[in-house]
């Protein structure tokens, strides 16, 4: 089991700005950087031997598909008292990064 205090998905920008997508090469290219993260979250899930996934935030779609692929459990938007209530019933570490999972937490 996994619990995460973050949303798992590619980083937004926090500031206001804008990106001009000039072609279809410039949107594939952006594109491509939400597909490489969920890729490489999936991959370290699956990796670590995790069967269930409980999330404080949002999933990206993509990695929701990914996750269902490899028959990961996903819970999402899981309020924050409710993740500290299962991350101690099964003395699971609440963890605030994908990069930071070593191995299974429970």
């Amino acid at each position: 089991m996994a619990v995460f205090s973050c949303a798992l998905e590619a980083q937004r920008l926090k500031t206001r700005s804008s990106v001009q997508v000039r072609n279809l090469s410039d949107y594939k290219a952006m594109q491509q950087v939400g597909v490489t993260y969920a890729e490489e979250a999936a991959e370290a899930l699956d990796s670590s031997g995790v069967e269930i996934v409980f999330c404080q935030w949002g999933i990206d779609l993509e990695l929701c598909h990914l996750l269902a692929s490899k028959e990961i459990a996903v819970v999402t938007w899981v309020a924050g008292h409710d993740l500290e209530r299962v991350a101690m019933a099964v003395s699971a570490v609440i963890c605030p990064r994908v990069q930071d999972l070593k191995a299974p937490l429970f």
